[in-house]
């Protein structure tokens, strides 16, 4: 079991950079390990415009939903995607990431890029005794 952890309690978009609405999704990966992407599907997102809120949440194998929690030792790189409309993954817009550390804290932080997309991650941290 990893040491620490940081659960995405909610992502709210503070402001969009296209008409309409981002479409939204989340790259993730714990101690330079492998990256997994939420929503796993790779055509699924989450639609986002200014003032929106997205809970992640993953399926347990029990099939119960529960918050996205990350585990990790070092760190954990989240990173926040716009999906583009085409079917191809490498068009897809960065939009900003943000590496949690061990003793992060629990809180918030805001994303912004020069395109004018601002998110904020709402988190709360946690810590184990191993």
């Amino acid at each position: 079991m990893k040491k620490h952890s940081i659960t995405i309690d909610k992502i709210i978009c503070n402001s969009d950079s296209e008409i309409g609405y981002d479409e939204v999704y989340l790259k993730c990966q714990s101690d330079a390990g492998l990256t997994f992407r939420l929503p796993r599907n790779r055509y699924e997102s989450e639609s986002m415009s200014n003032g929106d809120t997205w809970v992640p949440m993953v399926t347990g194998a029990n099939g119960i939903k529960k918050p996205l929690t990350l585990y990790f030792y070092f760190e954990v790189l989240v990173t926040l995607w716009d999906k583009d409309e085409t079917r191809l993954p490498g068009n897809d817009t960065y939009l900003q990431s943000y590496d949690f550390r061990p003793g992060s804290g629990s809180g918030s932080v805001t994303l912004s890029n020069l395109n004018g997309q601002s998110y904020t991650i709402e988190y709360t941290y946690g810590k184990k005794n191993i």
